[in-house]
């Protein structure tokens, strides 16, 4: 569970691939230049636009 991201808010970059990531919530990250979450299990990601 990724809980309390949303606290990083100077955050450029995420790392979090070859998890079994189901879910991840972005919201509050206007920062994040570069994301990456390949070879997960996502069936949701809120704050993706």
């Amino acid at each position: 569970v990724m809980e309390n991201l949303h606290t990083l808010k100077k955050l450029q970059e995420l790392w979090l691939g070859r998890n079994r990531i189901r879910a991840v919530n972005l919201c509050g990250l206007q920062n994040i230049r570069k994301l990456s979450l390949q070879s997960n299990r996502l069936t949701s990601m809120l704050g993706f636009q």
